[in-house]
């Protein structure tokens, strides 16, 4: 669930620049964010980590904290370590949105590299597994060739 919530928050942060881009502010960025991913009446469970931060900057308005704070302590929560960094680098640079800009765009690309290499990672070792599993089969094929042949050597 973590690895799909790091998925969703890299696709956040890219509508978080675009929104930047468009020109608006952070606070105002983050809440057009959320509210692109909003679920339908027939896909309700559709896309739980991007509800789960709505309900985080939702929250937040309500309590009476930042938005980036709010991110933090829903990192804090669910021990997301991209929303904790994101909430730090907000929390720095709020009022900077070109710098802020630039920032979420390449933090964005790096989590996507990282979950490209985690993917890459995964299907080397069940190809590693599988030629493991193909060797064990011709073994048994030479031997079940073989047999036949070394039992009739032996035998005469």
């Amino acid at each position: 669930m973590r690895r799909d919530f790091r998925h969703v928050v890299g696709s956040f942060l890219d509508l978080v620049a675009m929104n930047l881009a468009g020109g608006r502010g952070v606070p105002e960025a983050l809440m057009m964010a959320v509210s692109v991913g909003s679920p339908g009446p027939d896909d309700e469970g559709a896309n739980w980590a991007m509800s789960r931060i709505r309900q985080a900057l939702g929250n937040a308005r309500i309590v009476g904290i930042t938005p980036w704070q709010a991110l933090g302590q829903l990192g804090d929560e669910i021990n997301v370590d991209e929303l904790r960094d994101l909430s730090a680098a907000l929390g720095l640079v709020a009022d900077d949105g070109a710098k802020v800009r630039s920032s979420l765009t390449a933090r964005a690309a790096t989590m996507r590299r990282r979950e490209l290499a985690e993917i890459e990672g995964q299907a080397g070792e069940r190809s590693q597994s599988m030629l493991v599993a193909q060797l064990l089969l011709c073994a048994g094929f030479v031997i079940f060739l073989s047999f036949p042949a070394a039992m009739k050597m032996l035998g005469s």
